[in-house]
């Protein structure tokens, strides 16, 4: 009996087929036997070859399979739980597509069609999440590997793990530097996109760029006789056979005669990185012409007061003299090239030691703690007579002085002050100011007393000056008191292309805060004084994404090209000060000191404003108390103007005076410390470093080193005072 079953052949009719095969795509041939496909008739398969058709009376046919149930479901699975389920057939999608059911809120993927009673049914397509785009990291090649051929900046998708970081290009051995710049979705077009043998290294910065030098022939200048061969810098140059120069670690001056062909593996020194016009001649010779001096430098024995006097064969360094130009003892304190007028007239006279005397009624001394002449009045005191500590032949007194021992001679050395000739930036007469021991350059500006007017520096003074004194130092005018229409801009320069210049950053002025309205460039804020213009070129400016270029031909800007509108660096510049300090002014107390109005900070957007450094200095003899410097905003994510605000309490602090005081009755000097200022001829109660007490006499104020301390102040009668007589106060 035939049995039914679901075969394959390979043509539309069964009567042309070639062979029967029990799968779709006709690769494996069905069993050997008889085949009918209705009909009486039936074929012989043998050996995968179907024989000629031949009758069959006793074939029947087989009873048909009943009709398939039509498809009325999706089977469906849940993208995200894995759970399967039905719903009803729609015929607007099929099977491998994804679509929301009314079952839940997520995606189902359609598996088959199915026979399935349900109730389920879809409520849409699913649309999958994309996921994230791409991101894209630009790259720098590292200096190093600027003579390999490698590409000078390229992209890359592996993400760096710092704002500073270093791959490797294995393909061209190349390094390249990540330096923060925020990563985009398409790189821009002309930069390669590398993934293949790029990776991060450990390094944090660009390998070192070996150095490179050049090597010259010299011979030394006062024996041509003696050559050496000179290393230098890459890149330097010198005037052959003019040019002379000195080596690290040695005076000795060598005049540069050729540049050593080819490279160098050995030399004699290292280039100690000045030239100088020649050996002995221009205007900056290695070996200076002997200096010629004519002159003196004489300052006046108790007043400072100095002036030039000519040398005098019989006169040397250290001699007191009387001089021409004005009355007194000068001390002849060094030698020197001015050319002057005055002379020496003679050696000041022999001066008496200091020594105590008794002195009676009323007159005037030297004092030997400083040579200041001072007045007293002895006609109260018992007897009309009191000590004094001075030179005899300094004191004058109606009733007379009588010298009745010594005393200490104390006289205060001058402070160590430099003194400076300097004139007003914005013109005027020349000043004399000073420094305590530390130096000032030509060129540079000062303030004096924590004024506000600024001065240059033109060269040293012989003369001096006792008030003013350099609070403020900058180095020029322009920086010290920057001009009103001088604004520093961070732009890229490129000084050969008029289109949109790339890197090269810098900072340039103009004469508006704004690049796109400026119509001057300034090369430095001094070049702002001085109306110096900054070099030909185009510079572009980058401000809220917008990036744009400007040809300058050194006179006259040109209209603005807008290079590209990718995310770039904003800005942030300080444009206002909030001030809330109490208890002083700017300038006495206090100064602000650091970035003020002008300054800016640059970099990507959202911007730390609080990188500014802005701080307050506090003026010698004063304190703060909690002191604050913040900035407002303290984050911007566009180019934005920024508040500096301060606060604090500024305190003057306790002065100390050190006086110069003679003991009652033993006349010895001590140099003692108050808190408050003292008259001269005040009696007082003191005790010693080393814990006597006595009571003394002030004779004047001392810089020298306090001995120690005032206990008392006596009121009445002096010395003669009971508190300072009956006993326990070092008698």
């Amino acid at each position: 009996m035939a049995t039914a079953g679901i075969y394959y052949i390979d043509t539309f009719n069964f009567a042309d087929a070639t062979a029967v095969y029990t799968d779709a795509a006709l690769t494996t041939f069905a069993p050997d036997g008889f085949y009918q496909m209705g009909g009486v008739t039936a074929r012989q398969q043998v050996s995968g070859v179907l024989d000629p058709p031949q009758d069959c009376p006793s074939c029947s046919k087989p009873s048909p399979d009943p009709t398939p149930a039509a498809n009325n479901a999706f089977k469906i699975t849940d993208t995200v739980t894995g759970v399967q389920d039905h719903v009803i057939l729609n015929n607007n999608f099929s099977v491998g597509q994804q679509i929301t059911t009314s079952i839940n809120a997520n995606c189902w993927l359609i598996d088959a069609l199915a026979v399935n009673s349900t109730t389920n049914t879809d409520t849409g397509g699913c649309v999958p999440d994309p996921g994230l785009p791409a991101e894209y990291y630009l790259l720098n090649l590292c200096p190093v590997s600027a003579s390999t051929g490698a590409p000078s900046a390229i992209y890359t998708s592996i993400p760096p793990t710092s704002v500073q970081f270093i791959y490797l290009n294995t393909n061209s051995n190349a390094y390249y530097s990540y330096s923060g710049a925020a990563p985009i979705n398409t790189p821009s077009p002309g930069i390669p996109l590398v993934e293949d043998g790029l990776a991060l290294t450990a390094d944090s910065g660009c390998p070192a760029v070996p150095p490179v030098f050049t090597y010259w022939n010299a011979q030394e200048c006062n024996n041509p006789n003696i050559t050496i061969v000179i290393q230098a810098p890459d890149g330097t140059t010198f005037n052959e056979g003019t040019t002379s120069v000195k080596i690290n670690g040695s005076t000795t001056c060598y005049q540069i005669n050729s540049q050593r062909v080819g490279s160098a593996t050995t030399f004699d020194g290292v280039y100690a990185g000045t030239a100088y016009t020649g050996c002995t001649s221009g205007t900056n010779p290695c070996i200076p012409a002997p200096v010629v001096n004519n002159s003196f430098l004489a300052r006046e024995t108790t007043t400072n007061v100095e002036y030039f006097v000519k040398l005098k064969s019989g006169f040397s360094v250290n001699d007191n003299v009387n001089i021409s130009a004005a009355s007194g003892c000068y001390k002849l304190v060094s030698q020197a090239t001015n050319t002057t007028p005055n002379t020496i007239t003679n050696f000041c006279p022999t001066v008496a030691a200091c020594a105590t005397y008794t002195a009676t009624g009323t007159g005037t001394f030297n004092r030997c703690s400083d040579g200041v002449q001072v007045s007293r009045n002895f006609t109260s005191e018992p007897n009309q007579q009191g000590e004094i500590c001075a030179r005899l032949n300094t004191a004058s007194f109606s009733g007379g002085v009588t010298q009745t021992g010594t005393c200490f001679d104390d006289i205060p050395a001058p402070t160590p002050y430099s003194y400076y000739t300097a004139v007003p930036c914005d013109g005027g007469a020349a000043i004399i100011v000073r420094t305590d021991g530390n130096t000032v350059d030509t060129g540079e500006a000062v303030k004096i007393n924590n004024g506000s007017t600024c001065y240059e520096i033109t060269g040293g003074s012989g003369l001096t000056t006792n008030t003013n004194d350099i609070t403020n130092t900058s180095d020029n005018c322009a920086a010290c008191n920057p001009p009103s229409n001088c604004f520093g801009i961070p732009i890229e320069y490129n000084s050969n292309t008029n289109v949109c210049p790339t890197g090269g950053n810098t900072t340039i002025f103009a004469n508006t805060s704004s690049f796109s309205t400026a119509t001057q460039l300034y090369a430095s804020e001094q070049g702002c004084v001085s109306s110096q213009p900054a070099s030909t070129g185009t510079y572009a400016f980058t401000s809220a994404g917008l990036k744009i270029s400007r040809y300058w031909n050194g006179s006259t800007l040109g209209t603005a090209t807008t290079c590209s509108s990718a995310p770039q660096n904003i800005t942030g510049t300080i444009t206002s000060i909030d001030n809330n300090i109490t208890g002083s002014t700017e300038g006495v107390g206090y100064n602000l000191i650091g970035d003020t109005i002008g300054s800016f900070v640059t970099g990507p957007s959202p911007l730390d404003t609080t990188t500014f450094n802005s701080s307050i200095l506090v003026t010698d003899g004063f304190s703060i108390t909690n002191p604050d410097v913040t900035f407002s905003p303290d984050s911007i994510t566009q180019d934005s103007d920024i508040t500096l605000i301060v606060g604090g309490q500024i305190t003057q602090d306790v002065s100390t005076f050190t006086y110069l005081i003679t003991t009652c009755g033993t006349f010895v000097s001590y140099r003692i410390s108050y808190i408050a200022s003292l008259s001269v001829s005040t009696v007082v109660f003191f005790r010693t470093n080393t814990g006597q007490t006595f009571c003394g006499t002030i004779q004047g104020t001392t810089t020298a080193t306090s001995q120690g301390d005032v206990i008392q102040i006596i009121t009445s009668s002096g010395c003669n005072n009971s508190q300072c007589t009956g006993g326990g106060f070092g008698f």
